[in-house]
């Protein structure tokens, strides 16, 4: 029988002890991922991490996917597209399934700023988009804003 060497399986875990202590803190665990990722060969425009603390609130939640869908402007997006785009500043779902969080979202936000373009079927993704609304409408928001 083989003789284990279980002092550096002690130091293994140690080290996973540290780095799971390292982990726990959001904004480490989030600057690590974007490492990760710019290391993979994925984008590295990824924004800094900010430093507030992740908010739950399901309203705080909606209005950042209404804000992401305004970015969209005319063209049309589907779930996947939301997702990217909420990844890609730097937000962290607290949703275990980030398409039933996005797609709950979308559904308050259907009738007050989103419509849906196109009616999704089988492979075929729901496309939505932003409600378009009258010349005059857009003007008032404009000159407000």
């Amino acid at each position: 029988m083989a003789k284990l060497d279980v002092k550096s399986i002690d130091e293994q875990i140690k080290r996973l002890e540290q780095l799971k202590s390292f982990m726990s803190d959001p904004l480490t665990a989030q600057m690590v991922e974007q490492l990760i990722a710019s290391k993979n060969g994925h984008s590295s425009d990824a924004p800094a991490p900010s430093q507030e603390k992740p908010k739950s609130s399901k309203g705080e939640f909606v209005s950042k996917i209404e804000e992401i869908c305004r970015g969209f402007g005319d063209k049309q997006f589907v779930i996947s597209d939301v997702i990217k785009a909420y990844a890609n500043r730097g937000y962290l779902f607290a949703a275990k399934d980030k398409n039933v969080a996005v797609y709950s979202a979308l559904q308050r936000l259907l009738g007050k700023s989103i419509e849906i373009a196109v009616k999704g079927s089988g492979r075929n993704p729901t496309k939505y988009r932003l409600i378009r609304r009258f010349p005059r409408e857009i003007t008032a928001v404009v000159k407000e804003g």
